[in-house]
């Protein structure tokens, strides 16, 4: 898996916005085929943060600690957006990516460099060992060849569903031991071609996952994992290796980090417009107290409205602690 470095100068395109349901990065050249998006306002992306703090004050339980996957840094980098400082990180995370809590109040987070799916604790924060793992000893494949996970989330039934980017598969463990059980989604099933780190199941029960080289989001029948067909096609909208979806209230926002665009889409897929523009956008997450949409973007990640896309602040300053290739973050409560 490619993380480049954003580059080049960029705009930022505000249009109204809609939320979330959930939380993959590769910034390339934009393409220049693409149409002309529909906008409101026109103003220059800023690295700085417009304001260092919440727009609204957060309520005293509010989760107050930020945890930021870093691919190329292999950790889990760990920031309190109280104080505005780094605390620790988790590591090593070879590959980090995706996190989770699962049901049993564990964080479950991808390394996909080592093709493991590793359970941290939230209170803690070590890294208790793989639950997802190949065991080298022993002849049997115990992670069914899951090569490049990006993605791991629980479904309905209980169970983890894991992304295998370089086999284009969903893998299926059981969520109580992380043993094996199925191929969810088959090798290429509906045109599937990388299937990236914002996977998620949406409240029709349907599994969405974006589809890196195809330059869709294909959707997937929750029970059997057959296709549904395609939920977000390339175009309209210029749609360039999505990384990331959000299902929020009426709308659905998906990370086109080939282009640098949020872009918005209507419940059945259709193009509404481009919410903002950001360098490399990779995972997309409201925070549950604040309408502030959190991205990851490049080596940091930004702050914006909810409602009109306008850079708020820097939550995590690019670089910050060494963090590199931001590609996940997650809000937690200690």
């Amino acid at each position: 898996m490619r993380i480049p470095a954003p580059s080049g100068p960029l705009w930022v395109f505000v249009l109204l916005l809609g939320p979330l349901m959930g939380t993959g990065c590769q910034s390339t050249e934009p393409v220049d085929s693409t149409p002309e998006l529909p906008v409101q306002v026109r103003i220059p992306h800023v690295q700085a943060p417009v304001q260092r703090a919440f727009a609204t004050p957060l309520p005293a339980d509010a989760p107050n600690l930020l945890l930021v996957s870093g691919y190329k840094s292999g950790a889990i980098h760990v920031y309190d957006l109280d104080l505005g400082e780094h605390l620790q990180d988790i590591a090593p995370v070879p590959g980090a990516q995706s996190i989770v809590r699962g049901p049993d109040g564990f964080l479950y987070a991808c390394a996909e460099d080592i093709h493991q799916v590793l359970r941290i604790d939230p209170t803690s924060l070590e890294i208790l060992g793989p639950f997802v793992a190949d065991d080298p000893k022993t002849e049997e494949d115990e992670n069914a060849g899951l090569d490049g996970p990006t993605a791991a989330i629980f479904g309905p039934d209980g169970n983890l569903y894991v992304a295998s980017f370089n086999t284009d598969e969903i893998l299926r463990f059981d969520g109580s031991n992380g043993q094996f059980m199925d191929v969810f989604v088959e090798a290429a099933a509906g045109g599937l071609d990388g299937p990236d780190a914002g996977m998620l199941f949406g409240s029709d029960g349907k599994l969405y996952v974006p589809s890196f080289y195809t330059h869709q989001v294909l959707r997937f029948d929750g029970g059997s994992g057959a296709s549904a067909g395609v939920f977000v096609e390339r175009e309209p909208g210029g749609l360039d290796r999505p990384r990331a979806i959000l299902f929020h209230g009426t709308e659905v926002l998906v990370a086109s980090a080939g282009n640098g665009r949020i872009n918005r889409y209507d419940p059945t897929g259709q193009f509404l417009g481009t919410l903002a523009q950001v360098p490399g956008p990779y995972c997309l997450a409201v925070h549950p107290e604040v309408p502030e949409l959190f991205v990851c973007s490049g080596n940091s990640v930004e702050s914006l409205d909810l409602e009109t896309g306008e850079p708020l602040w820097t939550p995590v300053a690019p670089g910050s602690s060494s963090l590199s290739a931001a590609t996940f973050h997650f809000f937690l409560n200690p």
